[in-house]
Parts: C-alpha cells; sequence; structure tokens
C-alpha cells in the first residue's frame, strides 16, 4: 500500500480542498467537454481537429497550467494555519508547542517537493510555449511567481486576522510604490518576493505570540480565542462593538494607503482612456456621501433616540454639541468630497489622479483619525442613559424640584 506524507494527507483530508478541486475539476470538464464537442462539429478532418486544438488551447491550456500554482499556494496556507482552524488552534494551544518545532498539521515554509513540483510545471509549461512561438524566458519563472504570489496572499490575510497590522500595511503599500517607481516595466518576480517576505515574517511574528494576539485588523477572528471568546457573556457584551476611530499613525497610514491606490487606479484609467478623469469627480461625491453614511452608521450606537428632537424641542435647544459633534466628521467627508477635486484640478491646475487620491486620503484621515470616541459617548455623553436626565425639559426639571422640597 502507498502511503502519503503526514503533510499531503493532511492537506488532501481537509473538505476545503477537496471541495475546491471538486468544483474547478468539474467546472472544467464541463467547459472542456462543451469546447470539444464544438469543435468536432466544425472540424472537417482530424488534422483539422487536431490543429485547431494545438493552436487555439495548448497555450491557454499552458497559461492555466502555470498559473495554477498561485491556487496551490492560497490554499496550503490557508489549510496549514492555525488562525484558519479554530479547532486546531484551540488543540494547539494546549500542546507544549513552540514556535520552534514544525507545525503537526503542516509546515507553511516552502520546502524542497514543492520546488521540485514547481519544477516539473515550468518544465511541461515552456516547452508548449516554445512549440507556439513564445519566448521560454517569459514563461519559465510564471509558476514559481503565481506560487509566491499565492502564498504571500494566505499569509498577508492571516497578517490581518493575528494583528500584524505593520505588515498588512507594508504588503498592501508596496505595489503602488513599484508602480509608481517603475510604471511600465515594474519587476514582478522583485515584489512577489518582497510581498512574500514582508508575508512570512509576519506569520513567524504571530506564530511566536501564540495562543495570544494584537488587536486584529480583520474584525471577527476566526482563530486566536479573542478577549470577547474568553470572557464570554453576559461580560462580552460590555465591550464595545462600535468603535471606528483609531489612533493618529495608523489613521494616517490607512489614509496614505487608499489615496495612493486611488491615485494609481485613477492613472491607470486615465491612460487607458484620456480625458475621463473630470467625469469621476460625480463618482467622487457620491463614493464620499457613502463612506460618511458608513461613519454614522458606526456611531448608530451612541446616537439619541430619534436624534432627541422631543427634547430639542421642549428646551429650545436646536443644537446639543456634546451629541451633535458625532455629525461633524460625516459632514466634513460629504463635503471635502463633493468640491476638493474641482477645486484642486480646476483652480489649482493639480492632475486629475492626483487631486482625486488626495481627496480620497483626507476622507478616510477624517474618517478613521477624528473622534470623539464611541465608548466615550457611551458613558459619559448627553445623549447617553445617564446623560438623558440632563436633557429634560425644562419644566418637567422644575416640576420635580418643586416636589422634593415639598417632601
Amino acid at each position: 500500500m502507498i502511503r502519503l506524507p503526514a503533510t499531503l494527507a493532511a492537506f488532501l483530508r481537509d473538505k476545503r480542498v477537496l471541495a475546491i478541486g471538486f468544483g474547478v475539476a468539474g467546472v472544467c470538464s464541463v467547459i472542456g467537454l462543451l469546447i470539444l464537442a464544438a469543435l468536432v462539429r466544425h472540424a472537417h478532418s482530424v488534422e483539422s481537429l487536431m490543429q485547431i486544438l494545438f493552436e487555439e488551447f495548448m497555450m491557454p491550456a499552458a497559461l492555466v497550467l502555470a498559473y495554477s500554482p498561485l491556487a496551490w499556494g492560497l490554499l496550503k496556507g490557508v489549510v496549514f494555519h492555525p488562525v484558519f482552524d479554530p479547532k486546531y488552534s484551540e488543540w494547539l494551544a494546549r500542546t507544549p508547542w513552540d514556535p520552534s518545532l514544525p507545525l503537526p498539521k503542516g509546515p507553511l515554509h516552502i520546502r524542497w517537493p514543492e520546488v521540485a513540483a514547481l519544477a516539473v510545471f515550468t518544465s511541461v509549461v515552456v516547452p508548449i510555449g516554445y512549440g507556439l512561438g513564445h519566448n521560454p524566458a517569459t514563461l519559465t519563472p510564471i509558476p514559481a511567481l503565481a506560487f509566491l504570489i499565492g502564498s504571500a496572499l494566505a499569509w498577508t490575510l492571516a497578517n490581518a486576522m493575528t494583528g500584524q497590522i505593520a505588515h498588512c500595511y507594508a504588503a498592501a503599500a508596496l505595489p503602488v510604490v513599484f508602480m509608481a517607481a517603475a510604471p511600465n516595466q515594474a519587476p514582478a518576480a522583485v515584489l512577489a518576493l518582497l510581498l512574500a517576505a514582508i508575508g512570512w515574517h509576519g506569520v513567524r511574528s504571530a506564530l511566536r505570540q501564540f495562543p495570544t494576539y494584537g488587536e486584529p485588523l480583520l474584525d471577527g477572528t476566526i482563530g486566536w480565542m479573542s478577549t470577547r471568546e474568553f470572557l464570554g457573556w453576559p461580560y462580552n457584551r460590555l465591550l464595545n462593538l462600535g468603535e471606528c476611530r483609531v489612533g493618529k499613525l495608523r489613521a494616517a497610514a490607512e489614509a496614505s494607503l487608499a489615496g495612493g491606490w486611488f491615485w494609481f487606479l485613477v492613472d491607470a484609467a486615465e491612460n487607458a482612456e484620456p480625458g475621463g478623469v473630470p467625469s469621476l469627480f460625480p463618482v467622487a461625491a457620491m463614493i464620499g456621501f457613502l463612506a460618511a453614511v458608513l461613519r454614522c452608521g458606526a456611531y448608530s450606537s451612541v446616537i439619541c433616540d430619534h436624534f432627541c428632537i422631543d427634547l430639542r424641542l421642549a428646551n429650545r435647544q436646536w443644537i446639543v454639541p456634546k451629541h451633535d459633534v458625532i455629525f461633524v466628521a460625516p459632514l466634513l467627508m460629504f463635503c471635502i468630497a463633493a468640491t476638493l477635486p474641482y477645486t484642486l484640478h480646476g483652480i489649482a491646475g493639480v492632475d486629475g489622479p492626483l487631486a482625486l487620491g488626495l481627496t480620497a486620503a483626507l476622507v478616510i484621515g477624517i474618517g478613521r483619525g477624528m473622534g470623539p470616541d464611541v465608548a466615550e459617548l457611551q458613558h459619559t455623553g448627553v445623549h447617553s442613559k445617564f446623560g438623558k436626565l440632563l436633557m429634560q425639559p425644562k419644566s418637567s426639571t422644575k416640576f420635580v424640584a418643586t416636589n422634593t422640597q415639598t417632601a
């Protein structure tokens, strides 16, 4: 009986891998049968059928084979990293495992059998491409780069769920920096290597902290035991669930990322269709409005019922500063998104993509960095359950005071 290696057996036993594998195989089989039926119907002879198959479908098949290691690297990171498997993570936390030992389910790092498999992929892809007149040097590095990118994606997602925020921001900013530095000849191999190195460094840092971790970039983690799970009910209900504001450094990093990506995408669209950037200014206003709505939604737990209209009417106080400060940031976000692109591009003469990138950065910076804090408003705001006593109508307050003195 042939016995599979333990890591490969664990990989194949995972239901997610089997479901994805069978699903992809089924879809590809159906598509292949439909294509073959169409070719047989239109081919005049066996020779013409073979010629059509070789010329029209061998190269796409070679490209699919060349890029398939991307899914391989992604699945490996998802299957073997403890953060994606709560039961595995919980079991591992009860064992004497430490980061100097290999992971029981399977290693996350790249091993020599995988290098050998990538060499086999390359040896199949390159002759097919060369037979169709393509440069072998272009096809040779594709399987290895695809595997690196897939692994980097899985590692970066794991870093976002284990609190390695600096690694996530670095991975998100690196492609924009590369494209800005070399827009026409960005070295894909160097970029893939750097992304994989950043992701792997974050994975190692998270494993050294196991089973605890920092504040996750993605809310609702499914791996390491979070504070909410540790406390249990009813104490976890006391935790703040709607905090939108982050620290100044993190807000600046998120604003820079949003501005950089927005500038890069709009600039790419401008290069493809020159002169179309001003038509995107109304879209920026709509995006700013949606961002303002999301910001208000994050503060929904501390917004007064019906905006305290009854209390405002009773006290003849139309603006309650300690409550209405919630709406200052959303109002600024919408006004900036609606007016700043026109001002920068039409009056100051700033390039259209750069104007939209600066607008996106400013909107995200205000939305993520400007106060007030939700936790503070929940306990000390005028609109809170305790603070509403301060907003009672003046007549009722006098009535209560009179009755107190009479008693």
